[in-house]
């Protein structure tokens, strides 16, 4: 009889570090996995913060093209303008 409590015991105190070896091994993958999940949302954070930054290039670049394309016609007026100039004083000049 000795012999069954001494297995019994045997078996409950191995069944309780297996218990607490399980709670330890719980506890540090639940630890592991908050620490991914830090680590995801910095990696977001930074995705976030390339997508931005990739955003204001692109709009950047946009407006530089539209810049061009103003001096563009800016200076395509400008010529026109002076043909203009030219053609009203010839005008002027034929009718005096």
């Amino acid at each position: 009889m000795s012999e069954k409590i001494s297995f019994n015991i045997e078996a409950a105190v191995k069944g309780l570090k297996d218990i607490t070896s399980t709670t330890t091994a719980t506890e540090r993958l639940t630890e592991a996995v908050e620490a991914q999940r830090e680590a995801m949302k910095q990696a977001k954070r930074q995705l976030n913060d390339l997508n931005g930054y990739d955003k204001a290039k692109e709009r950047i670049n946009k407006l530089g093209g539209q810049l061009d394309e103003a001096r563009e016609k800016y200076e395509r007026l400008g010529r026109e303008l002076k043909q203009q100039n030219k053609t009203n004083a010839a005008t002027r000049t034929e009718y005096k």
